[in-house]
């Protein structure tokens, strides 16, 4: 069985869209040990859900009219907080810690029950030396995925090589501590392009296989491309 965790860490998570409006806003603290930001964000969370049984022999015609009273659309909102340190007497070294949902948004589902998300807590360190940024993080909480009784805590790390403004390259490891059935998730990526117009592409392979059609396959792989535009 090949099993897909729900969410990456080092590249580029919920029954509710991760669409949302956001409002944000930090402050910057000057401290005699260094710079401390503080910021939070209270955001929109538009949530779908659906609940329909389906005759297999269902003429393909006459599915929407089966799913026509299938779904439904409920919405709440989300709160996130987040610290920034970076101390004074080690430049380059910056600490995050970030909270996520953390008033456990809740939404009505189609089946009548209530769908928690519970909230998201990860701590992050960085450290800039020349042209290269070495990351490494870890989730604080295990959190619940989609797949019954299976939940993700992943701890990974890496690097960011940015010799120039239009170019950079990227690699690391990451693995889910929580259940560990990926094995070590390899990652790496590439971003080119002038500076408010860059095409980035990233990658994710586990080094553990599943079998699929009597094949081997890595148990957990992901591909992204994106278009990234950067003004500041």
């Amino acid at each position: 069985m090949i099993r897909r965790p729900p969410r990456s860490t080092l590249s580029p998570s919920s029954a509710a869209s991760d669409v949302y409006k956001r409002q944000a806003y930090a402050h910057e603290f000057e401290t005699p040990f260094g710079t401390l930001t503080i910021g939070g964000a209270v955001k929109v969370m538009p949530g779908w859900t659906f609940d329909a049984k389906i005759d297999i022999d269902t003429a393909s015609e006459d599915i929407d009219d089966e799913l026509s009273d299938a779904d439904k659309r409920d919405t709440s909102w989300g709160i996130d907080l987040g610290l920034l340190y970076k101390p004074t007497k080690i430049p380059g070294l910056k600490i995050g810690l970030v909270g996520k949902n953390l008033n456990t948004p809740k939404f009505d589902t189609a089946k009548g029950n209530t769908y928690k998300i519970k909230p998201m807590v990860r701590a992050g360190v960085a450290y800039d030396f020349w042209k290269i940024t070495f990351a490494a993080d870890i989730d604080l909480t295990a959190n619940p995925t989609f797949i019954p009784n299976y939940k993700c805590r992943f701890i990974g790390g890496g690097f960011n090589f940015h010799p120039f403004s239009w170019f950079s390259l990227r690699g690391g490891i990451m693995g889910n501590v929580a259940e560990g059935d990926e094995g070590v998730i390899f990652t790496a990526g590439l971003g080119f392009g002038l500076k408010w117009f860059q095409l980035d592409i990233a990658g994710q392979v586990s080094s553990k296989k599943g079998h699929f059609q009597e094949h081997a396959i890595p148990r957990y792989t992901r591909i992204q491309i994106s278009l990234v535009s950067k003004w500041f």
